[in-house]
């Protein structure tokens, strides 16, 4: 069975008693810190499924659950997002995407299609060979003779001699990585036909490589990239998310029951695509734009004047002495108010890391259409405005089909520098105006 809901919504599905598995799964997501997605199970065999800013697929031993982006448009947005927030510089969107069907699959048969496309076209350009050193007891010398063991294993004979060579083959780092990644794929994707593509690849590359281990943190502590290898940097990048994100220790286990969730972190995404289309906007400019970093001397202990905690704003433009911090959050704020908290976090940066004489910042959510964006400030009665705020929304449907087109990508980052001037240069535009491109030198 089929249950689909979109984040921020929740839904009932009538599902009938859960198994072992099922409750075992409910348990850890319920658990888990981060609230990525909480599954109820009632006593008359419903499930109550609440979701977050956590998206993708959650299997369950009768129903799979499908968590679908809403702001992003659909899936394939997505991926679209996830290309461009993480240096997915290669994929062959131009070809992908007509195989793809983002109504009727979920994310995590995209990224495996996407991982299918990438390994297969490694394999029709042939993988990387290289010598590696191998051991082994042979008839004739090959190689070099390790005399230890053949004194201590075969001592006085001939007929077989522990050799050491080098072997020039496919089993090597990269191939390793890509079959680990096609090996998670092939056991969570859903999609018979993209299940079926990915053991034939699985099978192809069984022939030559071993299987890497299916430990994320094996292959960021171990890997890098040269002109030699850089062409296997998309398909390790989707293998990471599989291996990372699969619930891998699930699919191993005994029984028939397999149940695993694989979702992503939409706020997580969100922030990495606005950083990076923030930073690509402001290039040429005299504003330079810095990642989210820790600040910890904005807040301190009075006595000792220690850090306290740090504040951490998601992108910060600085010219010279002036600073401006933008705050992103992906949140179904379309139509509705600010929340109090993240006014109040908003307003913090702009009183701690901005000019005294003109504290502004602004927060950047995601929008189906662009809007008039809300104007704040913070004053005692009868003061002036200590600190300002504005409310920049991103439609972000239409700037992930712009993608596609590099034209309308370049009109799509000039509208969103003109609304980030806006705030930069301390103005604010009336209903239906066309903000001015004001940079504050």
């Amino acid at each position: 069975m089929l249950c689909e809901l979109s984040e921020y919504q929740s839904r009932t599905f009538d599902l009938g008693e859960p198994s072992v598995e099922d409750l075992r799964l409910a348990d850890e997501l319920n658990a888990d810190f981060e609230k990525k997605l909480e599954l109820r199970w009632l006593h008359n065999g419903k499930l109550e499924v609440r979701a977050s800013s956590w998206v993708g697929v959650v299997v369950l031993s009768n129903a799979t659950i499908h968590v679908r982006p809403k702001l992003a448009g659909d899936e394939l947005n997505l991926v679209r997002m996830i290309e461009y927030a993480g240096g997915l510089q290669r994929l062959r969107t131009s070809k992908i995407e007509r195989r793809l069907d983002a109504e009727r699959e979920g994310l995590l048969d995209l990224i495996c299609q996407l991982l299918a496309s990438e390994a297969e076209s490694l394999l029709l350009d042939g993988l990387i060979h290289d010598y590696t050193t191998e051991e082994d007891s042979l008839p004739a010398l090959r190689g070099s003779l390790r005399f230890r063991e053949q004194a201590t294993r075969r001592f006085g004979q001939l007929d077989t001699l522990e050799c050491r060579f080098d072997e020039f083959n496919a089993d090597v780092f990269d191939n390793q990585f890509l079959a680990a990644g096609v090996a998670a794929g092939s056991r969570l994707c859903q999609s018979p036909a993209t299940r079926r593509r990915l053991r034939r690849i699985e099978q192809h590359l069984a022939a030559i490589t071993s299987t890497g281990p299916h430990d994320a943190g094996f292959y960021l502590d171990r890997h890098s990239y040269t002109r030699r290898n850089e062409r296997y940097r998309t398909a390790h990048e989707l293998s990471l998310v599989l291996i990372d994100r699969s619930g891998i220790d699930d699919v191993y286990r005994g029984g028939k029951t397999r149940s695993f969730s694989f979702l992503l972190n939409m706020n997580d995404i969100f922030e990495a695509f606005v950083a990076k289309m923030v930073a690509e906007a402001f290039e040429g400019s005299p504003w330079r734009v810095t990642p989210s970093r820790a600040h910890g001397s904005v807040i301190r202990r009075a006595d000792t004047k220690r850090t306290y905690t740090s504040i951490i704003p998601d992108i910060v433009l600085s010219n010279g002495d002036e600073v401006v911090p933008l705050d992103c959050k992906y949140k179904l704020y379309e139509g509705k108010k600010l929340s109090t908290a993240d006014v109040y976090q908003t307003f913090l940066y702009a009183y701690s890391l901005c000019d005294p004489a003109d504290p502004r910042a602004a927060i950047i959510y995601p929008a189906v259409a662009p809007k008039i964006r809300p104007e704040l400030e913070i004053a005692r009665p009868d003061q002036p405005a200590a600190a300002k705020i504005s409310g920049l929304a991103i439609p972000l449907p239409s700037m992930l089909e712009a993608r596609a087109d590099r034209s309308a990508w370049a009109r799509a980052l000039a509208d969103l520098r003109a609304e980030i001037e806006t705030v930069l240069g301390g103005t604010n535009p009336t209903a239906g105006e066309r903000p001015r491109a004001t940079t504050r030198r």
